[in-house]
């Protein structure tokens, strides 16, 4: 007998030798019936245990009858048996209500309506195998409502059979107050959703089907005041004064009773699920009733590799319900002719529209990520209508005053103006915002006014299941290998990169070397340089090319934070770059790798020079560079942050 945390004298008299019985008597402070069946079970050396309540009579075969059925069994089994109203006894009119359920769910077990499943396992009258108890981990001491439910589907997902044992009797003298028997109603409510979220995917299909065969009157009551909180209050307000009259026939009371219970259950599954409207779309119309985000990537330059990786991680999480809508960057040729088609800001903006609308007519969308703001900025509408979190490598202000490296031809200072506005008010009805760099959000603050609280640093990272470690290899028979990657050979620096190299090679001081070019520009061959055209981001061949390479080399005329440098990092490579954009940020000059400024030759060989020579400084600026990728670049890690900013975000709007 386990006394959880009783103040009646229940553990005076279990000491006393009142007792008539020889019992095992544990005492506990109060941790709810999951913690205290967990003890018995636990202080038990019988192979069976038989669960009963504090509220339970037993006939006086009780314990025959489930020892006889265990002995009887082929198999390992759960025996459930029923609990009977007592006869004679006045129960308050919801305990009666509850009971006469219970009694044809009894029927309807002992006439073979339906088999006896984990659904019908109630701890009043059940016995186990205490192996197997054991076996599953036990009650979940979390849960103090339905625990026994939840115990019950991990015992039948191991192949536990369920029997209903009609002989094995026990009377129920029950009783509670009526506001503990709403309470009652919702956490249950509460429970089902949260016992969803820790895997029981079960109730996803199981719940809407118990809805819809619910009685008509109480799917309309559900359907209507559930989604309306303010009318749920005043309907369920309106039957808690009229139904627990004991002065109402008993058929009317107990509906009212059932639509009362019924509502008050969905309203705690609403409320678990943070949504009225997600209930409606569950319960009702049978839909995911996960938190459902879309992800509205712009498909442009290293933005591709950043969402491609975005995909593959957030895949991984259960929630949110995730869909990746991709806004290509390529035109067609029919298209050309349409006035302002040509202008990406403005093809961005209309495709993301109009991705975002067949999605939410489609599936419902509950909160948006958008990556960068281009696509974000014709969704006004949108982002009025659904939590928006959009992400951008750098503001266009900074954009701007890199014009002449990204081919970007700035307009009027009208046009200017109103295109700052256009930006600003983009960023304000945002919900919140990520910025790759501090960098970023320092120009987010300073020149477009947004509070810094709204403002969330989160890189872009290396997925290090894909790029690990880098390779073993013995420099000293082999040459120093030099790696760039950039699509744009000379904005990138690589062809200041070659002038560097060639100086070099005419220094009899500089041991032998390579330089691996990955870029998609046409190359002439060279001696000492081998030219990579047909390299893809994320590929098995361009990984192992990188965890081969001993230097990494990017003096870049213009960018933001270039993903290539985090994946550089991540293989542990010692890195030169220039100083532009968010790149000191990651390349920490004497820390983690050398930064000069943006076309400075004489600067560039010296850097190359330096590591070239000195294999011990390679290594050490490696290494930190590697630490720095994953404390900070790790790609696993920060789609994890993106995914707790979108649940946090969808929740709070509803």
């Amino acid at each position: 007998m386990v006394s959880d945390g009783s103040t009646d004298g229940t553990d005076e008299y279990l000491r006393s030798n009142e007792v008539p019985l020889e019992v095992v008597a544990l005492a506990q402070e109060n941790g709810g019936p999951a913690a205290a069946r967990n003890a018995g079970l636990l202080a038990s050396r019988s192979p069976i245990v038989l669960f009963i309540d504090d509220d339970i009579i037993p006939e006086p075969d009780l314990v025959e009858q489930h020892l006889l059925a265990h002995q009887a069994a082929d198999r390992d089994m759960v025996a459930i048996g029923p609990m009977l109203t007592p006869a004679g006894v006045s129960l308050s009119p919801w305990v009666a209500w509850e009971q006469h359920q219970l009694t044809k769910q009894y029927d309807a077990l002992r006439d073979g309506v339906f088999g006896c499943t984990f659904r019908q396992f109630y701890t009043g009258n059940a016995s186990v195998p205490r192996q197997r108890v054991i076996d599953v981990g036990l009650f979940n001491t979390e849960f103090r409502r339905a625990e026994d439910l939840e115990l019950a589907f991990r015992l039948h997902e191991t192949g536990v059979h369920f029997e209903f044992l009609p002989l094995a009797r026990a009377h129920h003298h029950a009783e509670r107050s009526f506001e503990s028997w709403l309470a009652t109603a919702r956490d249950y409510g509460r429970n089902d959703v949260a016992f969803m979220t820790i895997g029981h995917e079960w109730l996803v299909s199981a719940m809407p089907a118990d809805f819809r065969s619910r009685n008509p009157v109480v799917r309309t009551l559900t359907r209507v005041c559930v989604p309306r909180p303010r009318l749920s209050t005043a309907v369920t307000s309106g039957i808690a004064r009229v139904a627990p009259s004991t002065l109402l026939p008993s058929p009317v009371g107990r509906r009212l009773l059932s639509g009362l219970y019924n509502v008050t259950y969905y309203r705690g599954v609403a409320e678990a699920l943070g949504s009225p409207r997600r209930f409606s779309r569950w319960i009702v119309g049978s839909m995911d009733p996960r938190l459902r985000a879309a992800f509205v990537l712009e498909q442009v330059l290293g933005h591709v590799t950043h969402g491609a990786n975005l995909e593959r991680l957030v895949a991984a999480y259960d929630r949110p319900a995730a869909v990746f809508l991709r806004i290509p960057f390529d035109q067609h040729p029919r298209c050309a002719i349409i006035p302002g088609f040509g202008n990406w800001t403005i093809r961005a903006g209309i495709r993301a529209r109009r991705a975002i609308r067949r999605q939410y007519r489609a599936h419902g969308i509950d909160v948006m990520f958008i990556h960068t703001q281009v696509p974000a900025l014709l969704a006004r509408t949108w982002m009025k209508r659904i939590a928006t979190v959009v992400s951008l490598d750098a503001t266009p202000l900074q954009i701007d005053e890199m014009s002449e490296q990204y081919d970007h031809r700035t307009s009027s200072p009208r046009v200017e103006r109103w295109k700052f506005e256009i930006n600003r008010r983009c960023f304000l009805r945002a919900h919140e915002l990520i910025a790759w760099s501090d960098w970023t959000r320092d120009s987010l603050v300073r020149d477009y006014g947004i509070r810094p609280e709204r403002v969330t640093v989160i890189a872009p990272g290396v997925d290090f299941s894909q790029w690990g470690e880098r390779l073993d290899r013995d420099v000293a028979d082999q040459p120093v290998r030099v790696l760039f990657v950039g699509g744009g050979l000379e904005r990138k620096g690589g062809l200041l990169l070659l002038e560097a190299a060639r100086r070099l090679r005419a220094d009899p001081s500089v041991p032998e070397f390579e330089v691996h070019l990955v870029t998609g520009t046409a190359v002439p061959d060279e001696p000492g340089v081998v030219i990579h055209n047909t390299m893809t981001p994320n590929s098995a061949a361009l990984v192992e090319l990188y965890q081969t390479c001993d230097i990494f080399c990017l003096p870049t005329l213009g960018d933001c934070l270039p993903l290539v440098l985090a994946e550089a990092a991540a293989c542990s490579m010692a890195l030169v770059a220039t100083n532009v954009g968010a790149i000191s940020e990651i390349v920490r000059n004497g820390d983690t790798g050398i930064l000069i400024e943006p076309g400075d030759l004489d600067s560039l060989e010296v850097a190359l020079r330096r590591l070239l020579v000195d294999p011990v400084e390679r290594r050490r600026l490696g290494a930190a560079a590697h630490d720095l990728a994953r404390k900070e670049h790790d790609a696993s890690v920060n789609a994890g942050r993106i995914v707790d900013l979108l649940v946090s975000i969808g929740e709070r709007a509803g």
